[in-house]
């Protein structure tokens, strides 16, 4: 247990909590109890999650063996310029997070809105999952929602097939809705354990989930487990607007179909 207890100072004296995390979601699931191997597990897995993820912005890792084996996963979002900074300090939010709030859970995710942090005892890794999916809405709507709609979906559209044939699955972009005098903003990600045409697969679910909760609001955004789509009428994202990609554009080539196994 002292050992445990050593992960545990480690991450609540790392760094400060940055102003502007706001959390999503968070999930605590499938509760323990008496097993201080698993809990270790836990606190390694936060431990190499945070010191891989200042690299790229992404981490996976595998801590442990048998039942206690803990599977972890942690990513940034791709706008993030300074992954050693600004990645880093959200993540050890969202660690610190979890361990003050599912502290004996077997099972955790959290989505604020610059990174994702996730551990689980099943490998969950290459996997799509969307048990759930959580959506936040603006409370003002499109006054051309025919009109608006055909624009944000020719956008949306483009920046899922950019983030699925991406390698750090991730893209943004703009579109000018010249009828509503406006610019929309759009945003796909996917977590980079998966591969182009799961994440479309994922990406296509988080679609349908915005067309039946969003309809016609000015902004959305819709988040699972495995992918996020997000949309608006004001730039949301940290890159300036003169370097976020105009649709149209030149649209990328669909990932490539896996190979046949016969």
């Amino acid at each position: 247990m002292a050992s445990s207890t050593s992960y545990q100072l480690f991450f609540l004296a790392l760094l400060p909590i940055a102003a502007g995390e706001v959390v999503l979601y968070q999930s605590c699931n499938h509760n323990f109890t008496n097993n201080p191997v698993l809990q270790y597990n836990i606190y390694g897995a936060f431990s190499d999650l945070i010191t891989k993820v200042s690299s790229n912005g992404f981490a996976i890792t595998t801590i442990g063996n048998g039942t206690n084996t803990v599977y972890g996963l942690a990513q940034c979002r791709g706008d993030i310029i300074d992954n050693s900074k600004g990645c880093v300090i959200c993540v050890d939010h969202a660690i610190r997070k979890l361990m003050g709030d599912c502290t004996g859970s077997a099972a955790t995710s959290i989505l604020l809105d610059l990174c994702f942090v996730r551990y689980d005892t099943k490998n969950f890794l290459g996997i799509v999952d969307v048990p759930f999916v959580a959506n936040f809405t603006s409370a003002g709507t499109a006054k051309d929602p025919e009109a608006f709609n055909q624009a944000l979906w020719l956008l949306l559209d483009w920046v899922k097939l950019s983030a699925s044939s991406a390698s750090d699955k991730y893209a943004i972009g703009k579109e000018k809705f010249v009828r509503g005098n406006m610019t929309i903003y759009g945003m796909a990600q996917c977590t980079q354990d998966l591969s182009g045409l799961t994440c479309k697969g994922c990406l296509e679910q988080m679609s349908n989930s915005l067309k039946a909760s969003c309809k016609d609001r000015l902004a959305c955004l819709v988040a699972c487990n495995s992918c996020q789509l997000q949309y608006g009428d004001k730039n949301f994202n940290l890159v300036a607007d003169n370097n976020i990609p105009l649709f149209p554009g030149d649209k990328p080539a669909p990932p490539a179909l896996a190979p046949s196994l016969n």
